[in-house]
């Protein structure tokens, strides 16, 4: 630094000239800020400063040379996905602005000196914290066999473009889902207005209506995932559907279709063998046959 010196002794006092301490030969590598990051997936990793300090722990800012970064998962060697894992010492100071991974952990670096006059021995920064980018995507489970008209849970996890589950992904959510369709009354699946999301992860109660084969799609915005394939199966029977015959000659038997059907007007298939029917509506003849 550039300094002076002041000598006192109660009101006597006296202050040299300015003057500067240099550094003197330099000893060691040196992590500034000591804690890196913390960094995000996808992104360069912030505040990756390497400084050649002397005994004292000074920059020697006469240092040349160059330092070499790798990177440990924990305790198991990691790698990086990208970025130039050597850079130049100029004032004394190695800048990486360029190392990326993109999984999310807890993470150390290590620093090794090429060509420092003086300096050996590579150093380790203290752990940092890589954490999963925005949500990009989702996975929607795929649930079993359905009944029409009946509520099931469906989970639905939201993942950064890495495919790191999103866990900052978190509280109520806007989801628009689509897929199935209404059902043969022109029901319409029931969706939640909104779906709470805990780290990533949310459940919502969904009541499909028609019977069929069909997937499930979740969107917000540009994100969006489909369930794979899955059935919906006809609910209780609660009505029938009885078909016009047209105009008929009295005393002329005719064929006339009565088609079982759930709430939501799908054919309930399962309505099977001899039913005890009521008709009713026509009126007796003249001649009370």
């Amino acid at each position: 630094q550039s300094t002076s010196l002041t000598a006192t002794k109660g009101t006597i006092t006296g202050t040299s000239g300015s003057f500067t301490v240099s550094a003197t030969t330099a000893t060691a590598l040196a992590f500034n800020p000591v804690t890196p990051g913390p960094g995000t997936a996808g992104s360069s990793i912030p505040n990756v400063v390497v400084q050649v300090d002397d005994t004292y722990g000074n920059v020697v800012t006469t240092a040349s040379g160059s330092v070499t970064m790798s990177i440990k998962a924990g305790g198991p060697q990691a790698s990086f996905t990208s970025g130039t894992i050597t850079a130049a010492v100029s004032a004394g100071v190695a800048t990486f602005s360029n190392l990326v991974v993109n999984t999310p952990g807890s993470y150390t670096l290590t620093a090794t000196p090429v060509g420092i006059s003086g300096v050996a021995s590579p150093v380790n920064s203290s752990a940092f914290t890589v954490s999963p980018a925005a949500a990009s995507t989702f996975t929607v489970s795929t649930p079993a066999t359905q009944n029409a008209g009946t509520a099931f849970s469906e989970t639905i996890t939201a993942h950064d473009a890495y495919g790191n589950i999103a866990t900052g992904f978190t509280g109520a959510q806007t989801i628009v889902f689509s897929g199935p369709s209404n059902s043969p009354n022109a029901t319409a699946p029931n969706y939640p207005a909104s779906v709470t999301f805990a780290s990533g992860v949310g459940t919502a109660s969904v009541t499909l209506v028609d019977v069929q084969s069909t997937t499930l799609t979740a969107t917000q915005g540009s994100a969006t995932g489909t369930s794979a394939p899955f059935t919906v199966t006809v609910g209780a029977t609660a009505n029938y559907t009885v078909a016009n015959p047209g105009a008929q000659t009295v005393g002329t038997a005719f064929n006339d279709t009565i088609t079982a059907t759930d709430i939501y007007g799908n054919t309930a298939t399962s309505y099977t063998g001899a039913q005890t029917i009521v008709f009713s509506g026509p009126s007796n003849s003249p001649n009370a046959t």
